[in-house]
């Protein structure tokens, strides 16, 4: 068989396997199936990055690539195509999660899934290459239309004529006894602040495009195939990092680097004057905008749903439910306490909330790389780490916390994630004193099976253990009551 014989994508969903027999009968080569199995490399190395557990698995004969879902697209135009579980979560109910995300992260403000990269999971060369999409886009608009001048205007003071004469200002100095002429020079400046800025945008996406393909080499190099086959973001990468050298050694721009270098182009001044030079040019000014936000390290929120979607790589529906969950709780925290601060992002995409109810102070942390000050045995060498803890600091200054909890993508959690939980409880909850802790498995669920919005597991007159299935659903109202009832509790 031929793979003119198959236009079709080869179709497969979450944690299902993807054999190489059933790949080649339709219609891929060696070759295709040699840059999948790189390719589920790579999404194992940025597995490792973003705290992915369920990671891709690879074997000669088969790739799983776990609950990674999107498009793909091979160098030979093939495509691999990968569905969520529809039980699980359909696609409707996965589109709308990412859409209450993109809403979420538009009301926590636009750079909240730029500091959340990694945990997004939109990882740093993704929004490199979004900024480098749309600066090429705006950078061929700019190029068609014409780019007016800046028109300086000089006077010159001299014995001899240099130009119109400036009748006035020569009369003063002629009252003076002095035999000197004002003229006037007008000359025009292609040198603006707007294309200066141009140049330097295309300079500062080179060595973003560069430092990305260097990192990926560096990891890469070592994997079976890596130089004879390529993947998709490294395609995109060399594609656009050609337009940007192409650019900057253009016989227009290259005399200009040195300038725009120069300039500082974070000063709100300078933006500002580039704002007001580029008035006459839409493209110009646009690419202005683009790089305030590329400065501010913003997401550009139009690209987010095509990326969560899979725009330029699968994408993990296990961190994403992760991701959707912790805008629950900042949904329902903000219902009952007042935010006192906007978020405060750590390393590998943790995060710190803090809220404020009648003097409590209240934190959510998620994904904490340290929890040292919440820690109940000093020389405990476990390596605990859960999504969520919520904490309220007492009356003596130390924390306590009153929640902690995990998100799971699965129909429902099963002894080993309540023999986790239960392990976080013990180091960061146990008190032997009047305080009480709570621990909550979140959990998809199933579509056909109707379950409780709650069930308690395990109770403990210090600590209780419960479960919540929580999908974005038409039921979601009555489960995030349940949610919320669930934090009031923890709170009181």
């Amino acid at each position: 068989m031929t793979s003119s014989n198959y236009s079709e994508p080869l179709e497969g969903g979450e944690y299902e396997k993807i054999r190489k027999r059933v790949a080649l009968e339709r219609g891929f080569e060696n070759k295709d199936w040699n840059e999948l199995k790189l390719y589920a490399k790579f999404l194992k190395w940025r597995s490792d990055e973003q705290g992915v557990e369920d990671k891709p698995e690879i074997d000669e004969d088969y790739i799983d690539f776990k609950s990674y879902c999107g498009s793909y697209k091979l160098a030979s135009g093939k495509q691999l195509r990968i569905g969520p579980d529809e039980d699980k979560m359909d696609e409707e109910e996965r589109k709308l999660m990412i859409k209450k995300i993109v809403q979420w992260s538009t009301m926590l403000g636009p750079s909240i899934l730029a500091q959340l990269n990694v945990t997004s999971p939109i990882g740093e060369d993704e929004a490199h290459l979004s900024y480098s999409n749309m600066l090429i886009d705006l950078t061929e608009g700019a190029l068609a239309d014409y780019i007016h001048p800046i028109v300086e205007k000089e006077r010159r003071i001299s014995p001899i004529t240099l130009g119109p004469l400036d009748f006035c200002r020569t009369t003063q100095h002629f009252s003076r006894g002095e035999t000197l002429l004002v003229t006037r020079k007008t000359r025009l400046n292609f040198e603006c602040l707007p294309l200066l800025l141009l140049v330097r945008f295309h300079y500062e996406m080179m060595l973003a495009l560069t430092r990305f393909r260097n990192s990926l080499y560096e990891r890469m190099k070592e994997e079976e195939g890596w130089g004879s086959v390529s993947i998709s973001v490294a395609r995109m990468a060399d594609l656009n990092l050609s337009y940007h050298l192409s650019f900057l050694l253009g016989q227009h721009f290259t005399h200009l680097l040195d300038d725009a270098l120069e300039i500082d182009f974070k000063n709100p001044e300078v933006l500002d004057e580039t704002l007001r030079q580029s008035s006459n040019s839409p493209s110009l000014r646009d690419i202005t905008y683009l790089w305030e936000a590329y400065i501010g390290r913003h997401s550009l929120l139009p690209l987010i749903k095509e990326m969560l979607l899979g725009g330029y790589t699968l994408k993990p529906t296990s961190k994403l439910y992760e991701l959707w969950v912790l805008c629950q709780l900042t949904l329902q925290l903000s219902e009952v306490a007042r935010m006192r601060s906007p978020p405060i992002f750590g390393k590998k995409g943790s995060a710190t909330f803090k809220y404020e109810r009648q003097g409590l102070l209240i934190e959510l942390l998620y994904n904490p790389l340290s929890l040292s000050d919440l820690l109940k045995f000093k020389d405990s060498s476990l390596k605990l780490r859960p999504d969520y803890i919520i904490s309220v600091q007492k009356s003596n200054g130390m924390k306590q916390a009153v929640l902690i909890a995990d998100a799971k993508y699965k129909p429902e959690p099963d002894v080993s994630d309540e023999e986790r939980m239960l392990a976080y409880l013990l180091t960061y909850g146990w008190s032997v004193g009047e305080e009480e802790v709570h621990g909550l498995l979140i959990y998809t669920g199933k579509k056909q099976k109707p379950v409780p919005p709650e069930k308690i597991l395990r109770s403990h007159p210090n600590a209780q253990l419960s479960s919540l299935c929580l999908r974005p659903d038409e039921k979601l109202p009555d489960r995030r009551c349940a949610l919320s009832l669930l934090i009031n509790a923890a709170l009181k």
